[in-house]
């Protein structure tokens, strides 16, 4: 597993987040499905996708 040392799987799981996330508030809007569950839960995909970005850039990064 040599990409996992060099932290790629947390950049990719932070983009794949952000695409559900995307494609989750495109389907709610599009269906006026809006409802506090939903923007729970759309607040917490944003969370994971940012602590995986954070992840990344904060233990991985070459400075």
């Amino acid at each position: 597993m040599n990409g996992n040392r060099k932290g790629r799987s947390f950049l990719t799981n932070g983009f794949l987040l952000s695409g559900v996330l995307v494609l989750l508030i495109v389907y709610i809007s599009s269906n006026s499905l809006w409802s506090i569950g939903t923007i729970v839960a759309a607040v917490l995909i944003a969370a994971m996708s940012a602590f995986q970005f954070w992840l990344y850039f904060h233990f991985f990064r070459k400075h």
